[in-house]
């Protein structure tokens, strides 16, 4: 399914503080829920410069990637 630009501006960002680290602040508007899907997240997150999107940490039956659009 096709997610139009408009659709995802027009979608409420959430502002998420991670609970570990006090730097770690995101926008993030989930498009998974958008298109119905429910064993795979896709997440737009955007950060402030200088900011974190999380803490290091891994999963151990999770796979998770990034794929920066713009930025560092």
């Amino acid at each position: 399914m096709l997610i139009k630009s408009s659709k995802i501006n027009d979608m409420d960002p959430i502002r998420h503080h991670h609970q570990f680290n006090e730097n770690a602040i995101r926008v993030t508007r989930t498009l998974s829920d958008v298109v119905g899907m429910e064993r795979i997240g896709i997440h737009l997150v955007q950060l402030e410069p200088g900011r974190e999107s999380t803490q290091f940490h891994y999963h151990d039956t999770d796979e998770e990637f990034l794929y920066v659009l713009q930025g560092s």
